[in-house]
């Protein structure tokens, strides 16, 4: 482990300042504040690159020091044990204290009586005797150096200290010369100057306030970087973080642990040994890595109930405390007061059954595995029923929201149940909701009661005996647990439901973009709700919400979509004052410039196409590579049936079914042509057509980071062709055959290779170096990062953005949802409808019912959500 550290400069203090000549008063809050705000990763000149007066300056700007009246430092006259006394309180931030300055010598009215009572209460100077402190005695640099010293945290020295000074102060001069707070003097019993308290203040001030870092592996495939002060969101801003082994970079994704002391450099793969850490404006930290192994196993269920399906959550833990999944473990199950073996299957035991255990049985599990670890748990089998106790909390609102409203499901009920032993009793998990039926249901042999003028339901209990309701109608409703077999074991919570709030009160603010006729725009809202709460938008209702505009608004719109979005269109343009309306109260308005309709003004070019071929070759070009403006300069891509392309000379290049393909060799013109507009300019495209003798170098595209599993095979969705481009000196070149004769991989443990096929799939999380080779010839390299981050559902997006369906009829729409590596994601989603009496859905079928206009919205299991409107025709 390493540590760095970078202090603050004299002219950020000064800037900070802005030139004020603020003074202290009577703490060092001022100071402290000034050190937090500065940029602490800019480089600072060391005390020997500044002169005692600019050090006595910055001091000063921070209300440490004072000059004189004429405003002159007086850097060569002595220090009074006054004058010392109020630096060294401000130095240290000590607070001021009148109380403590008990000395016949210090009036109570004497200007530095309260530091003088602060350095007498914190043992950094002490009276002379005869209970007098000597304010005007001169210090001198022995003095000075012992109480600089004490004011650092740093003990005595034994070095050897040349020159004259007394036998006490020896060990606190020669470590105040160590740290570079006095030089080396012919005589430290002789008076200090104001020069030289300026001078060890400095280099104290700098150390105090300097934030220092260190860093060390914490996990598996973790780095933490640890800082001497919490940092502030400014200064997070500023630093960037970079994780090299060698010259390779690992990709590392950053979290700021709550305090703000340390952050996370979490990487999907850390390999072994010495990797660099980079943290802008410190100096580079060195961390030994090490690869992960087995250090402990844990048996972590809390206890073992009479049912089956109980699982013993055996877990082994790495040397950084992390569960290694997939480890292998031995678990074995003896009930020692009947003396026979319980079979263990997939971590689970059955304990149901009599014959296996009865209530009050001692069942031990142990778990070992290869290397020798070994753990070891004993039991008493419980059940619900055996609670002598129990206990319920207060039911709190779910996250985000500060009631319970009718409809919120998973609401948890705190219950704890405790048996005679003080051991702590789980529900068992249950396998359907349980309904409750004339206010009673019951759980595990507790008998619940649920009644009042509100209502709840469909209570259920997890793995972890979690139990969670639904609330189900608004009033308050008293939950209370009973066992009846034993006396006193009961206890209830009162709840309190509201429903759902309505939209008071809707604000609008201006869109982010121009509003063009014909186009949805996003206007930012703010609703809030009868209780003067801010609703969530995706929960916003427009039932009783009316827009006014003097601009006729598009069919179906305004209108909310699934990701809480208010969308606008208009069916016409000019300056516009909307008004919202809610329950015929005008809660806000506002004026919206709408621009004409999108017109098409130049082709602006082409994009994502090579117009550097090989002879032979081919490349994708259509619609998607061809670009243009409109009047708003926005640029936009051409619709089917709106070009034609034509080409000056077609045996060295030209278009068809949407494909560039190269002829022989030489170099021609592609004119492109905008046919929905009547004498638009053309745009002319240069494609080049060469030997392939004339593709000298190589390169391979981009793969990104692909999905690792061990066992993958090459027929995987996740598997990935290796593709060549061709490079004359910065230019792409387009080949015949894109995908390289043989190709290698550095580690396959991490990418295995099809050689001949040309494909990888990813084996383990890692990085390896595949090459690519044409004939015998190696012509590429590229390294690849593989993930064994388990794939989930990252974007989503419909077909189309607009359909209409005819009442009656259906259609079924396509939605692409793709996780985070760039592949196909089949999902369990659901397709919804935003309002069920214009259309319903099934699957992803949409069935019109009656005319109007609705929104699509369609989430992942992971709620990844996409959105499409629907227009409902006669």
């Amino acid at each position: 482990m390493r540590e760095t550290s970078n202090p603050i400069s004299t002219q950020q203090l000064k800037q900070f300042r802005g030139g004020e000549k603020k003074v202290m008063k009577k703490s060092l809050s001022l100071l402290v504040a000034i050190a937090m705000v500065f940029s602490m990763f800019a480089s600072m000149a060391s005390a020997a690159e500044l002169t005692t007066q600019q050090k006595f300056d910055a001091l000063k700007e921070a209300g440490i020091f004072t000059g004189y009246p004429d405003g002159s430092a007086g850097l060569e006259n002595d220090m009074t044990r006054a004058e010392f006394a109020k630096v060294l309180a401000l130095l240290n931030g000590l607070d001021l204290n009148n109380a403590k300055a008990t000395y016949s010598d210090v009036s109570a009215n004497h200007w530095a009586r309260a530091h003088i009572g602060a350095v007498s209460d914190a043992g950094l100077m002490n009276g002379i005797g005869g209970g007098k402190f000597g304010p005007t005695i001169v210090v001198t640099v022995e003095q000075l150096a012992k109480t600089i010293v004490l004011s650092s945290g740093l003990q005595q020295s034994n070095a050897e200290v040349k020159g004259t000074v007394s036998n006490w102060a020896k060990g606190y001069v020669a470590a105040a010369i160590e740290a570079g707070f006095i030089p080396e003097l012919s005589d430290y019993t002789a008076n200090a100057t104001r020069g030289q308290l300026v001078d060890a203040s400095y280099v104290v001030f700098v150390q105090k306030h300097k934030t220092t870092i260190k860093a060390s592996q914490t996990g598996a495939k973790t780095i933490t970087v640890e800082f001497s002060k919490a940092l502030t969101d400014d200064q997070k801003k500023d630093l960037t973080f970079e994780v090299k082994n060698g010259n390779n970079t690992i990709a590392v994704t950053a979290k700021y642990a709550e305090d703000n002391k340390s952050v996370a450099l979490t990487a999907s793969y850390l390999p072994e040994g010495n990797l660099t850490v980079n943290v802008k404006g410190f100096d580079p930290l060195t961390v030994k890595t090490e690869k992960e192994r087995a250090a402990s196993i844990e048996i972590g269920a809390p206890t073992l109930q009479k049912a089956n399906n109980q699982d013993l959550r055996v877990k082994t833990l790495n040397q950084f405390g992390e569960e290694i999944k997939f480890a292998t473990v031995t678990v074995t199950a003896f009930n020692a007061t009947k003396g026979i073996s319980i079979p263990v299957s997939a971590g689970k035991v059955n304990l149901a059954s009599d014959d296996v255990a009865k209530v009050d049985d001692t069942i031990v599990v142990t778990a070992t595995n290869v290397n020798g670890l070994y753990a070891s748990k004993q039991y008493k089998v419980v059940t619900a029923s055996s609670a002598t106790k129990i206990e319920i909390g207060e039911v709190q609102p779910l996250k985000d929201k500060t009631r319970i409203t009718v409809g919120d499901k998973g609401l948890v009920l705190p219950i704890k149940l405790t048996d005679q032993y003080g051991q702590e009793i789980k529900l068992n998990a249950t396998t359907s909701p349980k309904k409750v039926e004339n206010n009673f249901f019951a759980l595990d042999g507790i008998t619940f009661f649920a009644g009042g003028t509100g209502a709840v339901d469909n209570f259920s209990v997890d793995k972890d005996g979690k139990v969670t309701f639904e609330a189900t109608k608004a009033g308050t409703v008293t939950i209370t647990a009973t066992n009846a077999a034993v006396a006193n074991a009961y206890a209830s919570v009162t709840v309190n439901i509201v429903n759902p709030a309505e939209v008071k009160e809707l604000k609008l603010s201006n869109p982010n973009s121009f509003v063009v006729s014909g186009e949805e725009v996003v206007v930012p809202f703010e609703a809030v709700d009868s209780f003067g709460a801010v609703i969530d938008p995706k929960e916003v209702s427009l039932d009783k919400v009316r827009f006014l505009s003097n601009v006729e608004f598009a069919a179906g719109y305004p209108k909310i979509n699934g990701k809480g979005e208010l969308l606008f269109k208009f069916a016409g343009n000019g300056v516009t004052n909307v008004l919202v309306v809610v329950n015929g109260f005008t809660t806000s308005q506002l004026q919206l410039d709408v621009l004409k309709a999108s017109e098409f003004q130049a082709l602006n070019g082409v994009k994502d196409v090579l117009t550097t071929l090989v002879e032979g070759a081919s490349v994708e070009f259509d619609k998607d590579n061809i670009t243009y403006v409109d009047q708003y300069g926005r640029t936009k891509n051409v619709t089917d049936g709106t070009y034609t392309i034509e080409t000056a000379d077609a045996s060295i290049a030209k278009v068809e079914n949407g494909r560039l393909v190269a002829g022989k060799e030489g170099s021609t013109t592609l004119t492109i042509k905008y046919t929905a507009v009547q004498n638009a300019t053309p745009l002319e495209v240069g494609v080049t057509v060469v030997k392939a003798s004339d593709v000298k170098t190589y390169e391979i595209k981009s793969v990104g980071t692909i999905y690792g599993n061990k066992d993958q095979g090459f027929d995987s969705k996740y598997a990935k062709t290796v593709e060549l481009v061709g490079k004359i000196g910065d230019t792409q070149v387009a080949l015949v055959k894109s995908t390289p004769d043989f190709v290698t991989s550095s580690v396959p443990g991490v990418v295995a290779v099809d050689s001949y096929a040309s494909k990888i799939v990813g084996k383990a999380a890692g990085t390896s170096t595949i090459a690519a080779y044409v004939g015998s010839n190696k012509v590429a390299e590229a390294s690849v990062t593989v993930s064994d981050a388990a794939p989930v559902a990252t974007t989503a997006k419909f077909k189309e953005a607009e359909y209409k369906v005819a009442k009656g009829s259906t259609i079924t729409v396509e939605v692409e949802v793709k996780d985070q590596y760039g592949v196909d994601y089949a999902t369990a989603g659901a397709l919804l409808s935003g309002d069920t009496a214009v259309a319903t859905t099934s699957g992803l079928t949409v069935t019109g019912v009656k005319k109007g206009s609705t929104t699509l919205t369609y989430v992942t299991s992971n709620n990844v959500t996409a959105t499409a409107s629907l227009e409902v025709t006669e």
